[in-house]
């Protein structure tokens, strides 16, 4: 299944940001109630301008808009229309400072 995906995000060290992606999602056996699945999505993230964090002890300061990399590569399953999955995701900030973690969704189908 292939799909365009739009989120919000926040966090204390690179702010506020809207991911905007191309998701690509294989679920393995999509007749059975219960399945697994993998999940890929690639794509930008459009980073809001004003924002402010401190690193040790120099402030970094942002003060426009920018566009940075957005990327998750993830598993899990999907019973009926609920999904539930966790995986790692890689970001940018203005195509310069990168962020690599962990996340975990869960989903609704419609």
């Amino acid at each position: 299944m292939l799909g365009l995906g739009l989120g919000y995000e926040t966090a204390v060290d690179y702010g506020q940001g809207f991911p905007i992606f191309l998701n690509f999602r294989h679920t393995f056996r999509p007749d059975k109630l219960f399945t697994p699945f993998v999940n890929v999505a690639i794509g930008t993230r459009y980073r809001l301008a004003d924002y402010y964090y401190y690193f040790d002890y120099m402030p970094t300061i942002y003060n426009e808009t920018s566009f940075g990399y957005y990327m998750v590569v993830s598993s899990g399953f999907q019973a009926r229309k609920f999904t539930f999955n966790g995986g790692m995701f890689f970001k940018s900030v203005a195509d310069d400072e990168f962020y690599v973690g962990l996340e975990i969704k869960c989903g609704y189908k419609f």
